[in-house]
């Protein structure tokens, strides 16, 4: 921690990752007190360091009890934010788990995101609630990382309105200062410099492109400071970047996406002709 908080020129962040999961076939240093003790004397010694807990995977019966929830949030309150999310449920994973055992609660549905049902959720942030700590509770990694240096979300997550509701008030006015829809002069000038090539619509909180690809589309978001969405990958309303699995499609949405997908499909049969 000396020598972290030394570094002049960088700006650094440590992330902790701590389940609370006590399966040692799943979490196999469940037993040992390293994690605890290394975000405590982290905690303990941070002054320029940002320092989070990043509680992860949360999985029903694995660590969902509210006597293991109460323990990780008590774990949690030194350390500057506190960010929680789900499990990765890809078949390969699924697969190794049951061969050793393990009761992996999602049947099916593998995904390429995290799955965080929307109940799941809503207990998290109830448990969140009811402790009493002080420490601030986010859904996205960038956001508690942003708030560890009293900065703006540098992925735009303000343009996703419902992922804010558990925020600092004094983060949401950094966000809500530094928040700006980019204009297709920018659009473009970023693409250019970045060597991209990508259709692309923009609307109010996020902008859509087609083909651009996962990586390549988080260099467009990072330099615009802007939502990005790819056409084939949507993000969902209240499922923000998860697995749809525990959560309800907004039909609303839906036809919305299909609007976006005709728009596409108009530009590039415009550009054959």
């Amino acid at each position: 921690m000396a020598r972290l908080e030394n570094l002049k020129h960088a700006r650094v962040t440590l992330l902790f990752t701590y389940s609370g999961i006590t399966d040692g076939r799943v979490e196999p240093i469940s037993k040992s007190d390293i994690t605890v003790r290394s975000i405590r004397i982290a905690a303990e010694h941070k002054r320029r360091t940002g320092v989070l807990l990043y509680w992860r995977p949360i999985v029903p019966g694995w660590n969902d009890s509210p006597d293991t929830m109460a323990q990780v949030l008590d774990v949690a309150r030194d350390v500057d934010a506190i960010v929680f999310t789900g499990y990765y449920h890809k078949e390969q994973n699924a697969h190794y788990l049951r061969e050793l055992g393990v009761d992996v609660p999602y049947a099916d549905g593998y995904a390429r995101r995290k799955v965080m049902p929307d109940g799941l959720d809503a207990r998290v942030v109830a448990a969140w609630q009811a402790s009493g700590t002080t420490t601030p509770l986010f859904r996205k990694t960038s956001c508690g990382v942003a708030y560890a240096h009293s900065a703006p979300d540098y992925n735009g997550h303000r343009g996703v309105r419902e992922l804010c509701d558990i925020c600092p008030a004094a983060q949401v006015r950094r966000c809500v200062e530094d928040y700006s829809e980019p204009t297709v002069e920018q659009v473009d000038t970023v693409l250019a410099q970045l060597g991209y090539e990508s259709d692309y619509v923009i609307e109010p909180g996020h902008m859509w492109t087609h083909g651009l690809g996962e990586q390549w589309r988080y260099a467009v978001q990072h330099t615009l400071r802007h939502q990005i969405w790819e056409l084939d990958q949507p993000h969902h309303l209240h499922a923000h970047g998860r697995s749809l699995l525990g959560h309800t499609v907004d039909p609303a949405q839906s036809e919305a996406f299909r609007t976006v997908r005709a728009q596409f499909e108009r530009a590039a049969r415009y550009e054959d002709d």
